[in-house]
C-alpha cells in the first residue's frame, strides 16, 4: 500500500476499539464501521500462536471452541513485556498491533486499499512514557512508518471533539468523565488562547465500568434463577457451553443498554433444555449499581477538587464519553455536581476528536503539523531493534511535530529473530546450532518425562484420596447406626405413653435422622397428651419439617414423665422459651403478628400446645423455629 494524505485514529480501549478516518471525498471526519456495520468492535483477541492472532468477532467465535487462546481485555496487559498465553511466550506489542492492524485494513478499504499517511493513537492521561511507548511500537509492527505516528490523550481528544464548534475563552475549564466497558477516567482540562487545553486533574479507576455493571446484573440473575428456575441455575454454574454463557453476556449486556430507553427490559436465559425469561426494571438496575457508581461519583468530586472546581460554577461543562456513559442514574448523579454536555455517539467521540485536534492544529497560524506529542523517535526497525526509546520531551502538547511527509510505509517487519540454523554463516555457527537444536530435544524429553511422573503421582493422589472418602464415609454410617440404636435403647425407659407423644411414626423417613427427632407435619393437625399431660402439637401450613435436638426432645420427655395433671402449664413452660409465655385462661397469645401470619401458644382443654399457621414466607417460620429451640430443615 502507498501513502496517501488521509489520516486515521483509533480510540483502543479495554473492551472496545473505535477507529474514525477523513473521508476520502471531502475530508470530514467520520467514525469507521469496524465489525458489521457497527462502529467499534471488541477489544478480545484470540492467540492460536505468536504468529497467528485472531481480533474483533473472530476471536470470539474461536474462544467459544477453546478459551484457552483468550484474551478478553489485553489493554490491562500493556506495561508487561510478554504473556503466557496457550501455551507460547507473545509479546504484549504483537497482541496490540494485530489490532491496529484489523483497524488500518478495514479503513483502508474507503481509500482504496492504501495506507493512513497519519496514524492517531489514543491513550490515557495518567500512562507512563514506557506505555505510551508501546503504543507507538505496536502501530510500527502494524505496519505503519514510525515517522507518520501520533499520539493524544483520551482526555484531550475528547475535549477537542465537544468543543470543535464552539471554542472555549482563555482560562476555560471543562471536565471529561469517560467511562468505558473496563475503566472509568475523569480529566479536568483548561483552555488556552490557541485553543490547545492543559489536563489540571486526572484520575481512574480500573474496576468500574460496563463490565463491572454487567457482572453485578449477573449475580442478580443467578439469585432470581435461584427462587424460580434453580435447575436451570445449576446447569449453568456446572454444565454450560461457553456459547451459552456468551448469549447470557450478551442478553445481559443489551438489556442494560435497553434500560437507557424504557423502563423494564426482558433477560432470556437459555441452558440445555431449560429456559427462562426475567424482567429486569431501570430501578432495580439503578439499585444494582448502585456501589460501583457512588464510586465513580466519589472519584470525580476529588479528581474536580484538585482541578480547582469548587462548584458547579467554575466549570462550563462536564462532558460524558465512553460506551457505558448513557446510563441515567450516572446523569441523575453527575448532574448535580456539574452541567451535563449533551451526548453524541459516546463510543467514538475520543477517535473522532483525535482527528479534529489534528486538523485544529494544522490551521493555527504559524504551526506546520499538530500539537499532539509525536511518538518517541527510534532507529529504522530490524530484527534486533528493541522497543522505541523514552522521549525527551516533557509534555504531550509541549513541541509540534512536523506535517508528515508522503513517505512509502515500511513493510510490516518480522519482529522474531531467524534461527540460527536458517543462513550459517560459518562451520562454527552451523555446529552451534546443530548443539542447541539438540539440547532443545534433551530438554523437551525431559519435560514430557517430569510430565508424565506428576500425573502418574497425581493419579496416585487422587485415587488414595477416593478411598480415603471412602473409608470415612462408611465409618461415619456406622457412627449414625450405633447412635440410634443408643437413643432407641434410651426411649425404651420412657413410658408408653409419655413415647405415643413424640409420635416417631408421623415422621416418615426423617426419624432420628442426623440424631434429630421431627414433629409431624401440618397435615397432621394432631395433639398428643394421655394422664393429662400435654405435649407440643406442632401445626404448619407449609410442608416443611421441624426438627428439635436430641437433647431437648430427652429433656422435654423426661419433665413429662415426672409430671402430674395439673402441671401442665408449668412443665410446657419450661421447654419453651422465656420470651414467650402460656395463657393459663386458655385463649390463645399471639407472640408474632403479620398481616399474613401469625404464632399463637393456646391451651385446649387438658392439653396444651403451640400452633403456627398462616407465615407468609419462611423467613417467619425461622425465626420462630429459631427462637423456640427447634432447628429448621
Amino acid at each position: 500500500m502507498s501513502v496517501t494524505d488521509w489520516a486515521l485514529a483509533i480510540d483502543f480501549g479495554t473492551s472496545n476499539t473505535a477507529a474514525a478516518h477523513t473521508n476520502p471525498i471531502h475530508g470530514a471526519v467520520e467514525a469507521v464501521n469496524l465489525s458489521n456495520d457497527q462502529r467499534s468492535m471488541t477489544s478480545s483477541v484470540y492467540v492460536d500462536s505468536p504468529d497467528q492472532i485472531s481480533t474483533g468477532p473472530v476471536a470470539l467465535s474461536r474462544a467459544q471452541a477453546n478459551p484457552n487462546g483468550y484474551i478478553p481485555a489485553p489493554k490491562r496487559l500493556i506495561g508487561q513485556d510478554v504473556v503466557s498465553i496457550n501455551g507460547y511466550e507473545v509479546e504484549t506489542v504483537d497482541i496490540v498491533a494485530a489490532i491496529y492492524r484489523d483497524a488500518i485494513e478495514r479503513a483502508a478499504r474507503a481509500h482504496n486499499g492504501t495506507a493512513p499517511g497519519t496514524l492517531l493513537l489514543t491513550h490515557p492521561d495518567a500512562w507512563s512514557e514506557h506505555e505510551v511507548n508501546a503504543l507507538a511500537e505496536a502501530a510500527v509492527r502494524a505496519g505503519i512508518p514510525f515517522e507518520n505516528i501520533v499520539v493524544i490523550s483520551e482526555p484531550r481528544a475528547a475535549a477537542a471533539y465537544y468543543t470543535r464548534d464552539n471554542a472555549l475563552a482563555a482560562g476555560s475549564k471543562i471536565a471529561v468523565f469517560d467511562i468505558g466497558g473496563g475503566t472509568v477516567d475523569i480529566a479536568v482540562l483548561e483552555a488556552s488562547n490557541s485553543g490547545k487545553f492543559t489536563v489540571l486533574a486526572a484520575d481512574g479507576n480500573n474496576t468500574i465500568g460496563g463490565r463491572s455493571f454487567d457482572a453485578t446484573i449477573r449475580r442478580w440473575v443467578d439469585q432470581e434463577l435461584g427462587y424460580v428456575n434453580p435447575d436451570l441455575l445449576n446447569y449453568l454454574r456446572r454444565d454450560a457451553k461457553l456459547r451459552e454463557l456468551h448469549a447470557l453476556e450478551t442478553s445481559i449486556r443489551e438489556a442494560k443498554e435497553l434500560l437507557s430507553d424504557v423502563p423494564s427490559a426482558t433477560i432470556p436465559v437459555h441452558g440445555g433444555l431449560h429456559e427462562e425469561r426475567l424482567q429486569l426494571t431501570r430501578d432495580e438496575l439503578n439499585e444494582l449499581i448502585s456501589a460501583p457508581l457512588n464510586r465513580a461519583i466519589n472519584l470525580t468530586e476529588q479528581t474536580l477538587r484538585r482541578g480547582g472546581i469548587n462548584s458547579p460554577d467554575d466549570l462550563v461543562a462536564l462532558y460524558l464519553t465512553g460506551g457505558s456513559s448513557r446510563v441515567p442514574a450516572l446523569h441523575e448523579a453527575l448532574k448535580n455536581i456539574a452541567p451535563i454536555a449533551t451526548l453524541d455517539d459516546p463510543k467514538t467521540v475520543v477517535a473522532q476528536g483525535a482527528l479534529i485536534a489534528l486538523q485544529q492544529a494544522q490551521k493555527r497560524p504559524g504551526t506546520t503539523g499538530s500539537d499532539q506529542k509525536p511518538a518517541p523517535k527510534n532507529p529504522t526497525p530490524d530484527t534486533t531493534t528493541p522497543a522505541p526509546q523514552p522521549s525527551s520531551q516533557k509534555h504531550y502538547f509541549s513541541t509540534p511535530a512536523p506535517a508528515p511527509q508522503p513517505v512509502k510505509p515500511a513493510a510490516p517487519q518480522n519482529r522474531i529473530k531467524p534461527k540460527a540454523e536458517d543462513k550459517p554463516k560459518t562451520q562454527v555457527e552451523t555446529q552451534r546450532a546443530n548443539d542447541k537444536k539438540a539440547k532443545s530435544k534433551t530438554v523437551k524429553k525431559r519435560s514430557r518425562l517430569l510430565l508424565r511422573i506428576f500425573g502418574a503421582v497425581l493419579a496416585i493422589a487422587l485415587v488414595l484420596a477416593i478411598l480415603d472418602w471412602y473409608s470415612t464415609s462408611i465409618k461415619n454410617e456406622k457412627a449414625k447406626e450405633a447412635e440410634e440404636l443408643a437413643m432407641r435403647s434410651q426411649l425404651a425407659d420412657y413410658p408408653q405413653s409419655v413415647l405415643e407423644m413424640v409420635n416417631l411414626s408421623a415422621c416418615g423417613q426423617t426419624t432420628m435422622s442426623d440424631t434429630y427427632f421431627c414433629f409431624p407435619e401440618a397435615e397432621t393437625k394432631t395433639t398428643y397428651g394421655l394422664d393429662g399431660d400435654g405435649i407440643v402439637s406442632m401445626g404448619f401450613e407449609q410442608t416443611d419439617l421441624y426438627r428439635s435436638p436430641w437433647n431437648n426432645i430427652r429433656s422435654f420427655l423426661d419433665e413429662q414423665s415426672s409430671s402430674t395433671s395439673g402441671s401442665t402449664n408449668q412443665d410446657m413452660q419450661s421447654f419453651i422459651p422465656d420470651k414467650y409465655s402460656i395463657n393459663p385462661s386458655g385463649t390463645a397469645i399471639t407472640t408474632i403478628d403479620d398481616d399474613d401470619g401469625n404464632l399463637h401458644y393456646y391451651q385446649e382443654e387438658e392439653n396444651v400446645g403451640f400452633f403456627v399457621y398462616g407465615f407468609p414466607n419462611s423467613t417467619y417460620a425461622e425465626k420462630w423455629a429459631r427462637d423456640a429451640g427447634i432447628w429448621w430443615d
